[in-house]
């Protein structure tokens, strides 16, 4: 019985000591890079959004549609890098999985 005991209280300092190493610098910028993500996703429902009540503006109400202008305005200073960012995020995050080997498949 005190082999299983002191066996268990060698793998708890083992895994205390895994905990501890974990927090470091790397998890701060997954994080970071996690809700950066994050918010640029809103940020391209909240531009499809717009594009969506331009053409229903356009296609329901009449041949002019202001809304759907001002998004063809702003598509390549607004719409564009944050589609970019989306996507080159994604693809660098599922990358970086594959590389740390913490994917699942």
């Amino acid at each position: 019985m005190d082999d299983l005991a002191r066996d268990i209280s060698t793998l708890r300092k083992k895994e205390g000591l895994k905990q501890e190493d974990e927090g470091g610098i790397g998890e701060f910028a997954k994080g970071a890079f996690v809700k950066i993500l994050l918010a640029d996703f809103f940020v391209v429902l909240a531009f499809l959004g717009w594009f969506i009540v331009g053409l229903l503006q356009k296609y329901g109400g009449g041949a002019e549609s202001p809304i759907l202008d001002s998004f063809r305005a702003n598509f390549e200073t607004l719409v564009q890098p944050a589609l970019g960012l989306l996507m080159g995020g994604t693809l660098l995050g599922g990358a970086l999985e594959k590389i740390n080997g913490n994917d699942d498949n």
